[in-house]
């Protein structure tokens, strides 16, 4: 039998996200677009990145309105160059990240 005790006492702990900002790849859609969703839910500041924008924009619609910094920009990862600009990018509008999903 599971233990539901451990999950209500989790639950009633506070979020380690807010307030956090965290970076995520492949955000446009899938797993990446769930990840922002969930983040910005508990308060966490995201900086999104996809090379399809218009799953992009769709991910940022449905993260801002929820009192946190929602930004993105259209990036390749298969393109260095391009990561490690959106990184410096990042760092300048969130001033840190705590949290990189890949």
């Amino acid at each position: 039998m599971p233990n539901h005790q451990a999950t209500v006492a989790s639950d009633a702990a506070p979020d380690r996200f807010e307030g956090r900002v965290a970076a995520i790849t492949g955000a446009g859609s899938g797993i990446g677009r769930a990840l922002a969703e969930a983040l910005a839910r508990r308060g966490c500041h995201v900086a999104l990145s996809d090379v399809d924008e218009t799953g992009l924009a769709e991910t940022v619609t449905r993260c801002e309105g929820r009192g946190v910094k929602v930004t993105s920009q259209r990036v390749d990862v298969a393109d260095r160059d391009a990561v490690y600009a959106w990184a410096a990018t990042v760092a300048d509008e969130h001033g840190s990240v705590n949290f990189i999903f890949n």
